[in-house]
């Protein structure tokens, strides 16, 4: 089934007057064509292949613990080795870190701190009509402003029948009307913290700071647009770049400074997320990624080579190619394994470097930032002015450049994956 998608999709491609599926599809994106998506994933490669190396060969090492007569590594030892390793090298109490993470303060710490960033302020509707008792409203100022510029809801607690994942959705686009004044945009942000029971606060694991962090990056993104028109404002930008200003965020709740702005255990809130605790879940963080990063590049690279093909395409063979090619180790005899990637068939496909593309501008654009004061609105207020407010009124590519001063690279990408 999937090889003959893949045939029409060819098909299809020449009709339309394209060179094959991935010309078609990223001729809407970003990226623009599948040349730009090739030469990207091919800067990454060589660069990544050492990292992936490292993590294979302390695999392999680890291996040899347990068997001493063990000489290689084999694709089916991966996922129990390192689920082992990182049990025995890694281990973190989820449990401990939540009582460091009480919902209330890491969303009021949030909103000071994208409040400080990017020069706005935020407060509560009080009396608000909303769709549950859980839910409020906020207004958004300009740090000096009188009148509201957007609003946006909250919704963080799961209750029956509700969206089960985190989210932001747009609710009202902001606009220019006929008489030249400006619609304000409105917003939702819903999640589905654990709710308050037997005596605590709702408490949040770290990924969970994480989500909240990216998902109020969407809601800057969409109510803090200028773009005149619905179509192309807040987050409405070319589909591989929607997630690069929140994937940035992320990288906020990894810094000792936002810690301390957004941590406080629960029953005291002055004592801090512990440091020992921070190296631990910073060694964990970084654990595999070389394998984990690798694996996207694969699936990202199998996916372009089926799309540019010309005539009949044998799925297993090019992908037990690719995967001795990238991934460094022998492909299990009669695996399966582009049948069991939903996104090929699922609306990704010649799409899938999405995920490494967005990521790596996303590392670009924080390496501008002051790492020592990530609240400062000297770097937020630019960004705000040169990619929030934008919206789609511009190319992705003219916003990096405008943000960046210079063209977008990899290296704080690489950087931040520990390769030079």
């Amino acid at each position: 089934l999937f090889e003959r998608a893949v045939a029409v999709r060819g098909e299809i491609a020449k009709l339309l007057g394209f060179a094959n599926w991935a010309d078609y599809k990223t001729a809407s994106k970003m990226a623009g064509n599948a040349k730009a998506v090739n030469d990207f994933l091919d800067g990454l490669k060589g660069k990544l292949s050492s990292r992936n190396r490292a993590d294979l060969d302390n695999l392999l090492k680890f291996k040899k613990e347990l068997d001493p007569s063990a000489k290689t590594l084999d694709p089916w030892d991966t996922a129990y080795l390192s689920n082992q390793l990182q049990k025995r090298d890694y281990n973190i109490d989820q449990e401990k870190i939540r009582e460091y993470f009480p919902a209330d303060l890491v969303i009021d710490g949030m909103f000071k701190i994208y409040s400080k960033m990017l020069g706005v302020r935020f407060e509560e509707v009080k009396d608000a009509k909303v769709w549950a008792k859980d839910v409020h409203l906020y207004a958004v100022y300009d740090q000096k402003g009188t009148s509201p510029i957007a609003y946006f809801h909250t919704d963080f607690f799961p209750r029956p029948g509700k969206y089960g994942h985190a989210a932001a959705f747009p609710l009202r686009s902001g606009r220019r009307l006929s008489d030249g004044s400006y619609l304000p945009p409105v917003t939702s942000i819903v999640s589905n913290f654990t709710a308050p029971a037997d005596g605590k606060p709702s408490l949040l694991t770290h990924d969970e700071v994480s989500t909240a962090f990216h998902e109020f990056g969407h809601i800057m993104h969409m109510t803090l647009t200028k773009a005149a028109y619905a179509s192309l404002s807040g987050a409405s930008v070319r589909w591989d770049f929607v997630e690069a200003p929140s994937q940035m965020l992320e990288n906020w709740v990894w810094s000792p400074q936002i810690l301390d702005l957004v941590s406080g255990h629960y029953l005291d809130h002055a004592k801090k997320l512990p440091k020992a605790m921070f190296k631990q879940m910073l060694l964990a963080r970084d654990f595999n990624q070389g394998m984990a990063y690798t694996r996207q590049l694969l699936f990202a690279i199998f996916d372009m080579t089926v799309h540019t093909q010309q005539g009949s395409v044998e799925l297993l063979s090019t992908y037990d190619r690719l995967y001795r090619e990238i991934a460094g180790l022998e492909p299990m005899a009669g695996n399966r394994t582009p049948g069991t990637v939903g996104h090929f068939m699922g609306g990704y496909d010649a799409g899938y470097y999405g995920y490494l593309w967005s990521e790596v501008f996303a590392q670009d654009m924080f390496s501008k930032f002051n790492q020592k004061d990530l609240t400062s609105n000297k770097i937020g207020g630019r960004y705000r002015r040169a990619v929030l407010e934008q919206g789609g009124m511009k190319e992705p590519g003219e916003l990096l450049r405008e943000f960046l001063g210079r063209e977008p690279r990899n290296d704080a990408f690489l950087k931040r994956l520990g390769i030079k």
